[in-house]
């Protein structure tokens, strides 16, 4: 079958929805990395409302000199940034999806693109989880799913394409 035609609309219509719901969920779950990228983007600095105190001063830093997002012990911008590349590479399938679906175009270049963002986002939180666990975080258990969730989008992108080339 040539990869030029429709593909199965129930099939499309259920990776849209699964895409925009888990999509919205992580991406709200990483906003504050999205926030960090828009100010380093605008030329700002980043207020995690930390300072280094103490533990700064014996470094050599200001006593109030605030510290960087992806300084924090906590690892959380490691997380964030994975949440919110998975949360936005979903969303991105989603529209591909809708507009291929709503145009009649879904072919193997669109499910080719849709299975490389679902990879981005599931290489994104290895990197992640690697990054958490070299930070004394043992068992990063959400940005697991994450990694999980980019790898079945792009297993399910996957499967189309190989069904329309076969």
């Amino acid at each position: 079958m040539s990869g030029t035609g429709p593909a199965n609309p129930w099939d499309l219509g259920f990776d849209i929805g699964i895409a925009l719901l888990l999509g919205v969920i992580f991406l709200f779950m990483g906003m504050r990395f999205g926030q960090w990228s828009m100010t380093r983007i605008a030329g700002k600095p980043f207020d995690t409302t930390y300072t280094w105190g103490a533990a700064g001063a014996a470094a050599g830093k200001a006593w109030d000199a605030p510290v960087e997002y992806f300084d924090l012990l906590s690892g959380d911008a490691w997380g964030e940034m994975g949440f919110f590349v998975v949360g936005a590479a979903l969303l991105l399938e989603a529209a591909i999806l809708a507009i291929a679906m709503w145009r009649r175009r879904a072919g193997t270049g669109v499910f080719g693109t849709c299975m490389v963002l679902g990879i981005i986002g599931a290489v994104a939180n290895i990197v992640a989880i690697v990054m958490l666990v070299r930070a004394g975080i043992t068992m990063p258990l959400i940005s697991i799913i994450a990694m999980f969730v980019g790898g079945f989008a792009a297993y399910m992108h996957a499967r189309h394409l190989f069904e329309r080339t076969n």
